[in-house]
């Protein structure tokens, strides 16, 4: 059976039980690489595009080393998400797939969270799955012991990073770890500040399964040139005419998303927006309705963008150009994820044009130019032209664009220039 295939990585048959009820049996290539690395308690660099398989490659060993220790009180493992969205899925996961013979115990740190339930949960809990703000507040009041853990698991560490989460975990998290605890940072993409954490860590596992910015070859990804002032008419009209039915949209600022939910108030098209005042109960409300199709068009600041998985979720909308690459791949990585087929909208106004050629020879391959009539600028080549010249750059750049410049210092004026 394809199943031995998790077996030969170590996973228990009780596990095993739990991915065939899920349609799964055979594991991806970041988990082939992954799960045995784990289970031999190394530290680990987990990078792959989304949809890849991350999330078990990591929690299968974690759910095999509980199930191993015989299900006892207190925490195996810690897994740091930066939001809300993401902790709660990665529970999600975890109940979906622990073995059948005994319950899970599973603490959720989330801000605007229960307190006195959180604490109750943390006394048994196997699992302990934590947003960052509300981990520190834990950690400074000493009620959470971290000394038994086997995993720390930094999950989308890129994003933890640029909140300057690494050096909030230095202080205040890695003096009350063991010695045998295993540091697993999980990225889809590697930042410099994600590859400088990961040379400290010695000995070092790197499973790196796709290079930066592959794209799932289910995505297909359709460029508009669009008048910025007619971007709402143009959303309006896809709707109309079928080709988009239901859809989630990203847009840069919370205010532009105001602005379009006011400009499509008198469409019928069944509208809400998802940012991140959104309180806890409104946010899982949200999602809810959307993936029982009760919302047409579920419209998200980048917050939502990482770590919101939406089972066949065909079509992403992008209604503004991001300014960073990393930033358009995870919005597009909403869609076809594990191998299904999906459809990325991007919505590029000419004003947009230069944030659109940091990242046109990453999309290029998989990427239809659009001219909607009636909706797009008099002049259009922008979204051709910019194949040649950026295709030409992409093979000359050595810097990613987020990386930061450095700038040496300037020498000074001595005799002999004069």
């Amino acid at each position: 059976m394809p199943t031995t295939h998790f077996a030969k990585l170590g996973i228990d048959a009780s596990l095993l039980t739990a991915l065939l009820k899920e349609g799964i049996d055979t594991p991806t290539p970041v988990q082939r690489e992954a799960i045995p690395a784990l289970l031999q308690g190394m530290h680990t660099l987990l990078s792959a595009r989304t949809g890849s398989g991350k999330t078990l490659a990591y929690l299968l060993p974690i759910l095999e080393t509980i199930r191993k220790a015989g299900f006892v009180s207190g925490p195996t493992a810690l897994i740091i998400a930066p939001n809300k969205e993401l902790a709660r899925q990665i529970v999600a996961v975890a109940r979906r797939f622990k073995p059948s013979e005994k319950p899970l115990r599973v603490a959720l740190l989330e801000g605007g969270g229960d307190t006195a339930q959180e604490t109750d949960r943390l006394k048994e809990a196997q699992l302990i799955v934590a947003t960052p703000g509300r981990l520190l507040k834990y950690l400074d009041s000493d009620t959470l012991r971290l000394h038994r853990l086997r995993y720390l698991v930094l999950d989308e560490a890129d994003t933890l990073f640029d909140d300057r989460f690494e050096q909030r975990l230095l202080a205040h998290i890695a003096p009350r770890l063991g010695k045998r605890c295993a540091l697993v940072i999980v990225s889809a993409t590697l930042t410099p500040k994600v590859n400088r954490f990961a040379k400290t860590l010695k000995p070092l596992r790197r499973v790196v399964s796709d290079s930066f910015g592959t794209l799932p070859e289910g995505l297909r990804i359709k460029l508009y040139a669009v008048r910025k002032d007619k971007k709402i008419a143009l959303l309006q009209h896809l709707f109309e005419q079928d080709t988009l039915r239901k859809a989630l949209l990203f847009v840069s600022k919370r205010s532009d998303a105001e602005a379009l939910i006011d400009g499509l108030k008198k469409d019928a098209i069944r509208t809400v927006l998802l940012h991140g005042k959104s309180d806890s109960n409104e946010r899982k409300r949200i999602l809810e309705a959307f993936k029982r199709s009760k919302i047409d068009l579920l419209i998200a600041t980048d917050l939502a963008s990482r770590g919101l998985d939406i089972e066949d979720l065909e079509d992403v909308i992008c209604f503004d150009m991001p300014r960073q690459r990393r930033a358009l791949l995870h919005r597009i990585g909403r869609t076809a994820r594990a191998e299904k087929q999906g459809c990325a909208h991007l919505f590029c106004a000419p004003e947009e044009k230069a944030a659109l050629s940091l990242y046109y020879g990453y999309i290029a391959a998989q990427t239809r130019g659009v001219v909607p009539d009636g909706f797009a600028p008099k002049q259009t080549r922008y979204i051709f032209e910019v194949k040649k010249s950026d295709a030409r750059r992409k093979s000359r750049t050595k810097k990613r664009d987020d990386t930061p410049k450095r700038y040496g210092k300037k020498r000074k004026r001595t005799k002999r220039d004069r």
